[in-house]
């Protein structure tokens, strides 16, 4: 097990958790809003397709969360979940922010992200920073 083992100065560790914590927040949110956008859509889940990245190359290598139509050509869900983009964040933080869990959870922001911890508060400040509370 030592074989794989890799040291990191102070700096490249902060760098690596950031990465962390990064990806379970995305993974979080993705979670929230592929789960909320059935509900305003009216639609059955998986009529939707969610993919997260960190570094996509749909936002200029930006973090991203896209939120797609699994029917080919589309049946018009994406159009109307860019009318409801803001909505649908506020009632992502909304669900997160009052979820009594401690960490993450099935109802807020699914399973234990990479290191098994939730990925809840990173979820959170991503959906803070988007919403602007």
């Amino acid at each position: 097990m030592l074989d794989n083992l890799i040291t990191l100065c102070p700096e490249c560790h902060r760098r690596v958790e950031t990465a962390v914590r990064v990806r379970s927040g995305l993974a979080g949110l993705a979670f929230v809003l592929g789960n909320l956008a059935p509900f305003f859509l009216m639609c059955d889940p998986r009529d939707l397709g969610v993919h997260s990245d960190p570094q996509s190359p749909l936002a200029d290598g930006q973090p991203a969360v896209v939120i797609y139509d699994q029917t080919p050509a589309g049946l018009g869900f994406s159009q109307r979940l860019f009318e409801l983009h803001a909505e649908l964040l506020q009632r992502g933080r909304d669900l997160v922010s009052v979820c009594p869990c401690n960490d993450g959870c099935p109802s807020c922001v699914g399973p234990g992200g990479e290191q098994g911890a939730g990925g809840k508060a990173e979820t959170l400040a991503i959906l803070d920073a988007l919403v602007r509370v």
